[in-house]
């Protein structure tokens, strides 16, 4: 009887060690696939941002379009050497950018396998828009709907000539507790809203007077800073527009141009959801980053509805962009 416990004891031992063998194995399998999902999760997150900044440039810019690409992969950590390819298709109303990372693999070692390369890629079209679009994603923090009442605009006169100048702020909301004005406009986070600033807002989500917007709560000031740089660069004016409306064919087609959601943030609180009390349209005249205040001047309340796109100006066929692969 002893002999057959021994004996029965030293089978346990190499079925125990056979099993723990197998499950050090697999949780090293898991591991290295973790650290494969994670690499591409951030390059695919990335390639979308590329490649729905860059199809804005389309169809005329693909030079542009291209150098766009390449900074918002950057933007998102990718540096230049991990683009694989940026393409064109469809006559230019396509981008597909595709990237490449190579992984370094840790307990796969023991097999032979160092590293393994992954490739991600992703497509944005640009096409007819329907619905509201180019509307941009900081409030003006308004209590009712008329701007030189109830927004703190201020009005001046100038060699006879009058205006309004109004405050778009981007810090915290005094009242608030946890809430900043930037609006999550089609979606959550840093990517959205640098695209929402840079380009305005191109999905087919309605957007209309007595609709409210959720708020992008904390401090992204980066993201912000990243796409003003970029609305401002594709204007071809350096100060704001003469103080005299309408406006000159050219400047009513300028990316100082935008399209601004009046906001009540009175009852915000943390990640909440705000009404629009209606829309401005505003020029932008200056943007401090020191002061996270991006001064326009008020042109006048606009209907979404009675724009064509819902926010393109004079008459322009609106576009849109669409993540399609």
């Amino acid at each position: 009887m002893k002999t057959r416990r021994h004996g029965s004891g030293g089978q346990t031992l190499v079925i125990f060690t056979l099993v723990l063998v197998t499950l050090l194995g697999a949780m090293a399998l898991c591991t290295d696939v973790a650290v494969l999902y994670f690499n591409w999760a951030q390059l695919q997150k990335a390639a979308d941002a590329a490649a729905v900044a860059g199809a804005h440039y389309l169809p005329d810019d693909t030079s542009t379009a291209t150098s766009t690409a390449y900074t918002y992969a950057n933007y998102d950590g990718v540096p230049a050497s991990q683009v694989l390819s940026v393409t064109f298709g469809n006559a230019n109303t396509t981008i597909t950018v595709q990237l490449r990372r190579t992984v370094n693999l840790f307990f796969a070692r023991v097999l032979g396998f160092l590293n393994t390369p992954v490739t991600v890629q992703a497509t944005a079209m640009i096409q007819p828009a329907g619905g509201t679009n180019g509307i941009f994603p900081i409030g003006l923090s308004c209590t009712g709907s008329d701007p030189t009442q109830d927004c703190g605009c201020t009005d001046t006169t100038t060699n006879g000539v009058s205006t309004t100048t109004c405050t778009l702020h981007y810090g915290m909301l005094s009242g608030a507790p946890g809430n900043w004005e930037p609006l999550a406009i089609g979606g959550n986070g840093a990517n959205d809203l640098r695209n929402n600033i840079a380009y305005g807002y191109s999905g087919t989500t309605y957007i209309g007077q007595g609709v409210s917007l959720p708020t992008e709560p904390g401090n992204i000031v980066g993201p912000i800073a990243q796409g003003m740089e970029t609305r401002l660069g594709d204007s071809a004016y350096s100060n704001g527009p003469p103080s005299v409306v309408p406006l000159s064919n050219a400047e009513l087609n300028d990316s100082r141009l935008v399209v601004v959601p009046m906001v009540n943030y009175t009852s915000a609180n943390g990640k909440t959801e705000v009404p629009v009390m209606g829309f401005a349209e505003m020029w932008i005249s200056s943007f401090d980053p020191g002061t996270d205040n991006i001064n326009v001047y008020f042109l006048g309340t606009v209907d979404p509805n009675a724009i064509p796109g819902g926010g393109t100006p004079n008459g322009t066929t609106p576009s849109g962009v669409t993540l399609i692969e």
